[in-house]
């Protein structure tokens, strides 16, 4: 047998040619490394020694022919990268200093320009941390500036494995681990829990956060839901089942006891896995769970979701795609038999299950967090994003639950749906999410009280917008911001927004009617909160109650509420407001809004009573804008 060409891919993995095959690593045992084929389509494995120098097994037949040139271009990326962390040369310069070295036929296989550029410019980042672990200057985009992201560098390998459940079903791990640098020497692991694929959707997402953690001292473990993904068993029948929560918590207890863990366990993610963190966190609480980081999550599953925001039906993008990706077949080989029909399609589209719930009822409350603040006790590190529909999450569990928690930090920024990190995503300046991670595990789940400042700084950071892309970050040591005023405002005659209402005489009422148009409203976008562009489009189809001009400088730092004297001429309407600030260009911008369900207003829901005065307060929503003087709402 000819011998074996070990490769390394793009990302830094094992890869070995042979005879004109590219294999990837797919899972690691204790005495041996299994590869597939690199083509996805491809079922020809090989087994080799961890050495990966011995085959131990004859492979399977390919469906394909070999494709030896595919490994000079593999060769010529991993130079790229190489000369990105060596040479101090531009960007471009490396791509063609690099080029002149290979065949064409290598170039050709290579990804687009811009692709190239920002593999350089990573490799750059992480390689030209300073003593203390910090980026230079030039690199930052953060304010405020980023926090050292503590380069103790540690190499790593990557296990696929099974996790048992009581019943049988087994679920999929990927496990990344970091080389000890010392004889016995534990890490922590970082759990990430959802049912997003993390073996093709999520493959490429997950790996630069996966090498950023493992690098600096934690095993990140990565766990395909039941049903989903990689995972064996029938799909779970909806979001946040108490079947995932018992999962989560046999998860939890095998990696506590990995003989490379040591012991301790901490929760991370983002909106899904968010979610069940908090939920871990309050609900179950196994000993092995010592902290948790969660983004963009909500403590209430009805008002504060993608399914009936503020009680209102919401027809988003998800909650189609989330079936359709659900019935997809498990990784690696996509097998389509009577199994995956079992598996994937014995479960009723979630959609008809919540279309079945549409009031506030034991259904949604049952693994809402806000039921049970008293037993958030689990440390949290919780991020919101100004222009993201969740951006009330993290300040709501604070001002609920900081009285049962040891420690519970919040940043709400100017992010979307999105990690800060993601900064293509999330207009304004940047925060570096990835290093305060790794600040907050460090100090909860290592011995090691070096990383003890993260408990002195004050509770809140806060983002104050000035505008759509600009502001700064506000450090609060509680929320209600002590300094903060009530401000009241009425919506009045001829659509003015006055601070005094006038003395009328007795019998005058003054009515503002709008007649309702079904093809407007799209201009808000998808989610409350959407970095949404100028509104004055929309505003034309609105009633709009404009004030004077604002002759001074004015924050909006907290919850905005609407109390309205309305009616309908239909049974059922819903009511929507929303803040704007009217900027010196005339250019109108959304600062905060909610809406009511009008048959919510009552427990049981009532239609409305056509051409009836009724008075009612809209949901309040969350607001942080600073208005620089000559301004006006």
């Amino acid at each position: 047998m000819s011998q074996i060409e070990k490769l390394l891919s793009v990302e830094g993995k094992p890869m070995i040619h042979h005879e004109g095959y590219i294999y990837t690593v797919e899972r690691t045992t204790s005495t041996k490394l299994i590869f597939r084929c690199q083509n996805r389509d491809c079922r020809a494995r090989y087994h080799t020694n961890l050495a990966m120098d011995v085959f131990l097994s004859q492979p399977t037949a390919h469906c394909h022919a070999p494709q030896p040139d595919r490994v000079p271009a593999i060769q010529l990326k991993n130079e790229i990268k190489a000369r990105a962390v060596t040479i101090d040369e531009s960007t471009s310069s490396i791509i063609h200093s690099a080029l002149r070295t290979y065949l064409l036929s290598a170039a050709g296989e290579l990804p687009k320009n811009e692709a190239l550029m920002l593999m350089i410019r990573r490799q750059r980042t992480v390689e030209t941390v300073d003593a203390d672990g910090c980026l230079p200057e030039k690199l930052r985009k953060t304010s405020p500036p980023l926090i050292p992201a503590f380069a103790v560098m540690y190499s790593f390998t990557t296990e696929n494995v099974w996790l048992s459940m009581p019943d049988g079903v087994r679920l999929s791990a990927t496990l990344t681990i970091p080389i000890p640098k010392q004889t016995d020497e534990k890490f922590p692991v970082l759990l990430e829990y959802k049912p997003y694929r993390k073996d093709d959707d999520f493959y490429n997402y997950n790996q630069p956060n996966n090498y950023y953690l493992v690098r600096r001292g934690f095993i990140v473990a990565k766990v395909d839901i039941r049903g989903t993904g990689s995972s064996e068993g029938i799909l779970i029948e909806r979001e946040y089942t108490s079947q995932e929560l018992d999962d989560c918590e046999r998860v939890i207890e095998q990696l506590a006891v990995d003989p490379r863990s040591n012991g301790r366990v901490g929760m991370h993610g983002l909106s899904w896995s968010a979610f069940n963190s908090l939920m871990m966190a309050t609900l179950r609480r196994p000993p092995a769970l010592r902290a948790i980081f969660a983004a963009h999550g909500s403590e209430d599953l009805y008002k504060n979701d993608i399914h009936f925001m503020d009680g209102i039906l919401h027809q988003d993008e998800y909650i189609l795609s989330v079936d359709h990706e659900n019935a997809l077949p498990a990784t690696p080989d996509y097998i389509m038999n009577e199994q995956w029909m079992k598996e994937r399609f014995t479960t009723r589209p979630w959609i008809d299950v919540y279309l079945e719930h549409q009031l506030d009822s034991a259904f949604w409350r049952e693994h809402s967090i806000k039921y049970a603040y008293d037993n958030f006790t689990v440390p949290a590190y919780l991020l919101a994003g100004i222009y993201d529909s969740y951006r009330d999450f993290a300040i709501n569990i604070y001002e609920n639950a900081r009285r049962s928690s040891s420690k519970i930090k919040v940043v709400i920024g100017p992010f979307a749906h999105a990690m800060p990190e993601y900064s293509y995503r999330n207009p304004g300046p940047g925060y570096d999410g990835k290093a305060e991670l790794v600040r907050w595990f460090n100090y909860w789940l290592k011995d090691d009280d070096q990383y003890s400042d993260i408990l002195d700084e004050p509770d809140i950071t806060l983002f104050m917008r000035t505008s759509l892309t600009t502001g700064n970050y506000r450090y609060e040591p509680k929320w209600p911001i002590a300094r903060q005023r009530i401000r009241r405002m009425f919506m009045y005659s001829k659509q003015r927004l006055v601070e005094k209402v006038e003395e009328k005489k007795e019998g005058t009422i003054d009515v503002d009617t709008l007649e309702y148009q079904p093809w407007i409203g799209f201009e808000a976008e998808d989610w409350w909160g959407s970095s949404l562009r100028d509104q004055r489009p929309f505003d034309e189809h609105c009633l709009i109650y404009d004030s004077d001009l604002i002759n001074e400088s004015m924050e909006i730092a907290g919850f905005v509420e609407a109390s309205l004297q309305v009616s309908a001429t239909a049974p059922l309407a819903h009511w929507i407001v929303r803040l704007e600030d009217v900027d010196i260009n005339g250019q109108v911008w959304l600062v905060t809004g909610a809406a009511l369900n009008g048959a919510q207003r009552e427990t049981p829901p009532a239609y409305l009573e056509p051409n009836h005065l009724i008075l009612d307060s809209v949901l309040k929503r969350l607001a942080s804008k600073a208005s620089q003087i000559n301004q006006n709402y």
